[in-house]
């Protein structure tokens, strides 16, 4: 289309050049000069009228091209309301334990971090010393009088007790006790009452944000396993119209202003939902590329999330999870 403006600019430029020429001839009378004139100008006027003829030619297809690519572009829009209005009505139809629509995923939400609470509380119970060595864990117990609870038992009977002991003395002291091992198991196992579980599950997220990125990964694919063999009827197909409606997306010219348009569209609950989907062998590499592509989780609320990170990397999360 450049060209095509530079060669109809460089024949009206031409054309004014002649006729300014012509005209000047005409008024000093200048006859001799006027009959060259008149067989340069019927010459230039038998060169230029096929090339304007081509060029109008040219004009007639641009135009049509522009047209086409204007009714493709209106065609693939409306293709996206109506899928973005199909995904609507599938949220809308979700009903499960007396919610429906957009309160469901508020639902599913919950009941995955009853999940998770359930496995991380059972594996931290089971591997309690080992979790300690780490120190992490341990060093927020010792911060914190609000769990002594947990091994006011086990250091009873401390023997050659340091009078100011260090996290190290008693790992010393945990690992070589066998009875401190035992007080240690039975005060995270035996009758806790609500106020102390809900201790030990803030001590649970304090263990499951000390681990890397892959082992977090790891343990939510497994929680969500357990989690869609009792409610993967209710979501799944909501997932399948997701990955419909961000294929087309990516196909279309301005991509990243539908993209953001049906991100706008997705409620909090949706969005860490989708996130631990995307953990799971239940979701799909190249539906994984495109919630990657598209920054899905740009905004995502951490308090939504079951283990509670202090600040959530999502692009490191979501690329960990194309490596997954």
């Amino acid at each position: 289309m450049k060209i095509y403006k530079l060669i109809m600019g460089i024949l009206i430029v031409i054309s004014i050049f002649l006729l300014v020429e012509y005209a000047e001839l005409i008024i000093a009378s200048d006859v001799e000069n006027i009959k060259k004139w008149n067989d340069a100008a019927g010459f230039w006027g038998d060169l230029s009228g096929p090339i304007i003829s081509i060029l109008a030619f040219l004009g007639l297809l641009y135009s049509l091209s522009l047209t086409k690519n204007q009714y493709l572009e209106q065609s693939s829009e409306n293709t996206f309301f109506s899928l973005l209005e199909f995904h609507s009505s599938k949220v809308h139809q979700l009903r499960v334990d007396n919610n429906e629509g957009y309160e469901v995923f508020k639902f599913l939400s919950e009941k995955f971090n009853d999940y998770y609470k359930e496995f991380i509380f059972s594996y931290v119970g089971s591997n309690f010393i080992s979790i300690l060595n780490g120190q992490v864990v341990l060093e927020h117990i010792l911060q914190d009088s609000e769990f002594d609870f947990l091994i006011n038992d086990a250091i009873e009977y401390w023997p050659n007790k340091p009078d100011n002991p260090t996290s190290s003395d008693y790992l010393s002291y945990f690992n070589e006790s066998e009875f401190a091992q035992h007080r240690l198991s039975q005060a995270i196992h035996d009758g806790l009452s609500e106020s102390k579980k809900i201790k030990v599950y803030s001590l649970c997220d304090v263990y499951f944000n000390s681990r890397s990125t892959k082992d977090i990964l790891n343990d939510l694919s497994d929680i969500y396993s357990l989690f869609y063999h009792d409610y993967g009827h209710v979501i799944g197909h909501y997932f399948r119209s997701m990955y419909y409606v961000l294929e087309h997306v990516d196909k279309m010219e301005n991509s990243n202003k539908y993209a953001k348009i049906f991100r706008s569209q997705l409620s909090r609950y949706e969005i860490v939902m989708l996130m631990y989907n995307t953990t799971s062998d239940y979701g799909s590499k190249e539906f994984n590329l495109l919630i990657n592509k598209y920054e899905l989780f740009n905004g995502i609320y951490e308090k939504d999330i079951c283990y509670h990170p202090k600040e959530f990397d999502y692009k490191g999360f979501t690329n960990e999870v194309l490596k997954h």
